[in-house]
């Protein structure tokens, strides 16, 4: 298992274009300075210090970690660490594995203030995963550690090989843990980790539930309840794009995710691919806070207007009827794709970019 610490250019996932990813990496970084104590609060010379970790683990009771960009204090025990080229608020560790002691400081968005980093005895932590009963894993199933009161990322690492276990060595403290996967297709609910001084160790058991819709995949597709539709009949039903695959994109005027990116790129996919409408489709199902057609219609038009550019959807919206779809379908959050197969049932993980790969496309 390959476990990251905040590891910036690793362990991110960011959609970048090569040229902006290049242009972050141009821009002069911020850095963050200050000095490591022992544990008896004298100086620690030749500490690893970073805010980016990385290691392999192999067959030791507990991680080691090795620091990616990272310095070692001088002889005062001070540093001056580098910091990755955007904004947020960065955890700073230093780590001496040998002596089994460590320590973090979180840096604010935007402070320049020195840090003082009090290293500590680190704690065995296991975080024992497990899939609720009968659930499949999701794929990128990871796990996120953050500090508790400042949103600290501590580390990230993967979930494999469920159920599972992980043991990591950090300082006491309080902390959350939250599941998470690069589809977001599982319940993030944080759990708390508390770390108290001179503890043996730590366990926590990290239950991991996939949202309802996820519960569908394999399965036929629920038929949808309609209050309307543009751009096709109100009385259109899923089984009559049996056949090609169909795409719905749940989604709703009030959500900027929804606007500004998941809507421009299925526009700009079906736009590049309308040779191939014989075998796909897109539908743009909307939510229930608009009760009508003639309610939704004129939002759509003042979002065409400031942020489309004013072009219209080319493919139908269907207008949920009270909710009922986004329950029957287990809809917990906007946007949500999801991908049904020409044989009518729903694709686990199913997305653009997965539709892209079964049309042969790019």
């Amino acid at each position: 298992m390959v476990i990251f610490l905040h590891v910036w250019g690793v362990s991110w996932v960011m959609p970048l274009s090569s040229l902006i990813a290049a242009t972050l990496f141009l821009m002069p970084r911020a850095t963050a300075t200050g000095q490591v104590l022992d544990a008896a609060g004298a100086p620690a010379p030749n500490i690893d210090v970073s805010v980016s970790w990385a290691v392999v683990d192999g067959a030791s009771s507990a991680v080691k970690l090795k620091p990616v960009n990272g310095v070692k204090t001088d002889a005062q025990g001070k540093f001056a660490v580098e910091l990755p080229p955007f904004e947020a608020n960065w955890c700073v560790s230093a780590y001496d594995y040998d002596k089994g002691i460590g320590g973090l400081r979180v840096l604010p968005r935007g402070s320049k203030e020195p840090l003082t980093i009090q290293m500590e005895k680190l704690v065995p932590v296991t975080l024992k995963s497990k899939m609720s009963s009968g659930q499949e894993a999701p794929k990128g199933l990871a796990a996120q550690i953050e500090t508790r009161d400042d949103g600290g990322i501590v580390a990230s690492f993967a979930l494999k090989n469920l159920p599972g276990a992980t043991t990591l060595l950090l300082p006491p403290g309080h902390y959350r843990v939250l599941p998470f996967t690069t589809s977001g297709r599982i319940k993030n609910n944080p759990l708390a980790l508390s770390i108290a001084k001179g503890a043996a160790r730590v366990e926590l058991n990290i239950p991991i539930e996939v949202i309802a819709v996820e519960k569908l995949s394999s399965k036929p597709a629920p038929e949808w309840s309609l209050a309307g539709a543009i751009g096709v009949k109100s009385t259109v039903k899923v089984s009559d794009f049996r056949g090609k695959w169909l795409l719905v994109d749940f989604w709703a005027t009030w959500c900027q995710p929804c606007i500004s990116e998941s809507l421009p790129k299925l526009v700009e996919f079906y736009q590049a691919n309308k040779k191939l409408s014989d075998k796909f489709a897109v539908v743009a199902f909307h939510d229930s806070t608009s009760a009508s057609v003639q309610e939704l219609t004129p939002k759509i038009k003042k979002i065409r207007d400031e942020k489309w550019k004013g072009k219209d959807l080319p493919f139908p919206v269907l207008l949920d009827k009270g909710g009922a779809t986004f329950k029957a379908w287990g809809i917990e959050k906007l946007p949500t794709m999801i991908l049904i197969d020409p044989d009518g049932k729903v694709v686990a993980d199913g997305s653009l970019e997965m539709l892209k790969a079964k049309l042969g496309v790019h």
